[in-house]
Formats: C-alpha cells, structure tokens, sequence
C-alpha cells in the first residue's frame, strides 16, 4: 500500500519534471531536486507507524428523567397529585375583602370562606 502511494507521487513528478525539461524553464535542476525531497519527506512519513490513538475518558452521562408514558395508571397517579377544587379556592384571594387567619400558622382560608363555596365547610 505504500508501495504503491510512493509510484503514484514518485510518477506525478516525473510527468512535471519532463515538462520542465521540455519547455527547458529550469537550466540548473533546483526544482527537480526540490520535487526529490519532496518525494522524500512524504515517503518517509507514510513508512513511520501512525501515532497511537488516545484513548479519550466517556463523558458524564446526562441524566433526563425518563418521560412517563400515558395509560391508566399514569392518569391515575396525575389526577391524585392534581390540586383539588378546594385548594384551588383556598388559594384564590378575592380583592377588597379581609381574609380571616385560621389558626397560629397564618394560612388563610381564601375563596373557601366565601359564601359561594358551595355548601357548608368543615374544619
């Protein structure tokens, strides 16, 4: 295989060189001793062994969490973890009107307290 590489260079300079001499542009040969050690440097550097490979440390692997799939567990678990109808209202805060604390932890009732909650409300 090398072999065969340093024909293949050695012929191409050969078929420059005969133009050269044709045209007779170069009297002295500097440029057919130029294309000599061309040749040279390249054959030596296709006979020397190649460098060894490093060997490169894998990267840290990304940690996605894995996207659930749907189904009737799946929909099961997110309506159990969903906010229910009276959290959403304990949240909500209408303007313009005080809120009573329940207790010492200062969390407040919200809509709950409200009239239009719906029913009687148990604490």
């Amino acid at each position: 295989q090398v072999r065969r590489k340093a024909l293949r260079m050695v012929a191409a300079k050969v078929v420059l060189a005969a133009r050269i001499d044709s045209v007779q542009d170069d009297v002295t040969g500097k440029q057919g001793k130029a294309m000599l050690e061309d040749i040279q440097g390249k054959v030596a550097k296709l006979v020397e062994p190649p460098a060894p490979k490093r060997i490169k440390p894998l990267r840290a692997p990304v940690e996605k969490a894995k996207r659930s799939r749907g189904g009737r567990k799946f929909r099961k678990r997110r309506e159990m973890q969903r906010m229910s109808e009276l959290e959403k209202k304990k949240n909500r805060i209408s303007f313009g009107k005080a809120t009573g604390d329940v207790d010492y932890t200062g969390e407040g009732l919200g809509m709950l307290k409200q009239a239009d909650a719906g029913g009687r409300l148990r604490l």
